[in-house]
């Protein structure tokens, strides 16, 4: 009978493991929110209809299937809470709502056949924006004013200017009521939204966007029509997403991101931007160096002499060391980190004299050195571990003398260093590896703090205040190459489809840079912002030392300046071993005039030559206002043309009709090393490969190309 019962329970059991293992995968706030609302319906006279209405029994067997559930039908549920009538504030419902949008979003995963019905059944999920919510967002714009604060500081000579044209003071008043008044707001968002320069810095940046997103979250509230907004947009994003899964366009990235922008600014369907993005979240952006480059920039020869002070086994030794190697680099494994280890191989020969008593012990020694000292990179700093140094010590005794006394204590003096000379070759070498570590230490301590320095001025903290430092970046290390993996692209973005094509095997440097990252960043600094001849001069000079010839101002010829687009006012795209680069202006000045927009095109063959990899241009600049398609029937206005001429001369320099690589001239240490060529330079679907080896280096390029053959 006992075992029955056991049997019995047994069977129970195994019947109900795969439910509860499925279970598991739902997250535990969604399995609390149905308790809490069970718990309000079962004391409700009316429990078994809401039960019925919310779906709880469909929402239950979902559950059990974990992250295998059916988003449409829990999208469904969601639904039926999100429009409970007046009670769907209620804390439970609430609670149960959040509880499945947090689901949804993390845990239940989407195919793109499930989508489209995803996204139909999210169009009755919309949730009106609450109070809380516009709270939460205006808290948001004020955390924004006092970063914006604490940057510019009363002593900067902008501070004054820049608080003036953004009506400072009234705005810090206006946000900080309950209830500011929206014209105010916008009027000060329009300003930050004008274009000019140095409104692309993150402190503009951050206050311009979350006081869009208050203004939205605002407005939304007292619109009636914004249910219906919300369906639109869902509705608009199934086309938009399979028109750019078609071109791979930029333009079409950029209104899908436009679609999924409205969706997070007003907190809504955030499953369906989870799963619109997820087959576009591979990184785009690889670069790879190799250990060989690396090392060409920080072998270094050592000869040093240096006087040796110790004391081993009660005997003071006196004399000079003389320590000659080489420290090179290796590279060493590492997932998380890039790891290089700057490795010392050299000798130290010492010729000393101990003296121990009466007793003088004349004496050399050489010392095998290896010291191996690790420095770490990762997207913080840079940084490095203690040097661990491995030691081994052969010493020989010349002579021992003993003045003014028997002959007996020298022969006694050299039995006991016979014996002990074992023992004292063990302590040197502990010695020499304490101080040969110590002394890497110290000396890389400089070094090190320089090249973190570097890192964070040259290149990290510019790229933060710009917004544009990878939203993900990684390090890591091979036994050859030293590796940065990045994603480029605020949350809303598209980034990469596939993985990258490999780069040219042997290379010592290689970029992999997908289109997105390019469109994502560019985006973000120019959409909208006022590109000026002069000023671009004046920066170029600045950064380069000179002002490139595509910059030059032609004689005769008045500035220009560019309002550009705000979706994708400059992008690119990468296919066919071509590249084409689009700009999109919304107005044109030059001088005291003013034109209408056009947008400009540029098309690009990569070849191959004797000399290397070049890039041709395709025919004539593709010149053409917004929106019009060559070959429609339409024509150009008389002032289009005229502007379409102008830009036609003025943009032959800035798209020249060939584009030839200089090699890469290596800086400060690396020069010694020589120049880098350019030995591959494709593209395909969306990727853009580039790989340099250091001279000499044949022109190997990829196969595929077509060899360039002069007109």
């Amino acid at each position: 009978m006992t075992r029955l019962r056991i049997g019995i329970a047994l069977l129970f059991v195994l019947a109900l493991w795969p439910v509860a293992v499925r279970a598991q995968a739902v997250s535990p706030d969604v399995w609390a929110a149905m308790n809490d609302v069970n718990a309000v319906l079962q004391v409700s006279p009316t429990g078994p209809q809401w039960a019925e209405f919310l779906r709880l029994e469909e929402l239950k067997q979902q559950m059990a299937r974990g992250e295998h559930a059916d988003p449409a039908i829990i999208a469904g549920v969601l639904a039926r809470f999100a429009g409970a009538g007046g009670t769907a504030e209620r804390p439970e419902f609430v609670k149960m709502r959040q509880a499945l949008e947090q689901w949804l979003a993390g845990e239940v995963r989407v195919d793109r056949e499930q989508l489209a019905a995803a996204i139909a059944a999210a169009q009755e999920a919309f949730v009106p924006p609450t109070e809380s919510d516009r709270q939460a967002a205006r808290a948001a714009v004020q955390d924004a004013a006092d970063r914006f604060d604490a940057w510019l500081q009363p002593s900067d000579p902008n501070a004054a200017g820049w608080r003036s044209y953004l009506m400072w003071d009234a705005f810090r008043q206006q946000i900080a009521e309950p209830q500011p008044d929206l014209a105010a707001l916008r009027q000060v968002y329009e300003r930050l939204s004008s274009g000019n320069s140095g409104l692309e810095l993150v402190w503009f940046h951050d206050l311009r966007e979350t006081l869009r997103r208050y203004l939205t979250i605002s407005e939304a509230a007292s619109d009636p029509n914004i249910r219906e907004s919300y369906r639109q947009v869902l509705a608009a994003l199934p086309e938009r997403l399979s028109a750019y899964e078609s071109s791979r366009s930029a333009a079409d990235a950029a209104a899908v991101s436009a679609l999924l922008d409205w969706l997070v600014t007003l907190n809504q369907a955030s499953w369906i931007v989870r799963s619109v993005r997820q087959p576009y979240e591979y990184p785009n952006l690889y670069v790879e160096v190799s250990d060989n480059l690396i090392a060409a920039g920080m072998v270094e020869a050592v000869d040093d002499v240096r006087p040796v002070r110790d004391c081993i086994l009660g005997t003071s030794i006196f004399g000079n060391g003389h320590t000659t190697g080489l420290i090179d680099v290796e590279l060493t494994p590492s997932p998380m980190v890039a790891q290089i280890n700057t490795v010392f191989r050299g000798t130290l020969n010492t010729n000393t004299v101990g003296y121990n008593g009466p007793a003088r012990i004349y004496s050399t020694g050489t010392t095998s050195l290896v010291t191996y000292k690790p420095i770490y990179i990762d997207a913080e700093r840079i940084w490095s571990g203690p040097a661990t140094t491995g030691a081994r010590t052969r010493t020989n005794i010349h002579n021992i003398q003993a003045d003014r006394l028997p002959f007996i204590v020298e022969r006694i003096a050299w039995r006991r260093a016979r014996e002990q000379k074992p023992q004292a070759e063990r302590i040197a070498e502990q010695h020499a590896q304490d101080q040969v570590s110590q002394r890497a230490d110290e000396q890389a301590v400089e070094e090190l703090e320089e090249a973190n320095r570097n890192y964070q001025e040259e290149f990290r903290r510019p790229l933060l205040e710009r917004g544009l430092f990878p939203s993900a970046l990684g390090f890591s290390s091979s036994s050859d190459m030293l590796y940065a993996i990045g994603l480029q692209g605020r949350p809303v973005e598209l980034a990469a489809a596939t993985q990258a094509p490999p780069a040219m095997p042997g290379a010592d440097l290689a970029i992999r840079v997908h289109e997105s990252a390019v469109n994502n960043s560019v985006a973000r600094v120019l959409g909208g912002m006022v590109l000026d001849e002069v000023r671009a001069r004046d920066e170029a000079e600045r950064l380069l030392g000179e002002v490139p010839e595509s910059l030059q101002p032609q004689e005769g010829e008045q500035p220009w300046s560019i309002l550009l687009a705000e979706q994708s006012p400059i992008s690119v795209e990468f296919d066919n071993n071509q590249f084409s680069v689009t700009l999109r202006g919304r107005r044109y000045t030059r001088g005291g005039d003013n034109y209408p927009g056009m947008n400009v095109t540029a098309v690009y063959q990569l070849y191959r030559t004797e000399q290397g990899p070049r890039a041709v241009r395709e025919g004539e600049l593709q010149i053409y206002p917004p929106g019009f398609t060559p070959g429609s029937g339409r024509r150009l206005s008389v002032r289009q043309q005229v502007l379409r001429d102008l830009i036609q001369r003025r943009f032959q320099k800035v798209f020249p009709a060939e584009i030839i690589p200089d090699p890469v001239e290596l800086p400060e240490e690396w020069k010694s090393a020589g120049p880098l060529n350019l030995v591959q330079w494709k593209t395909a679907e969306g990727w853009l490969v580039m790989s340099w080896q250091r001279a000499p280096a044949s022109p190997i390029t990829t196969v595929s190309m077509p060899v360039y053959q002069p007109q």
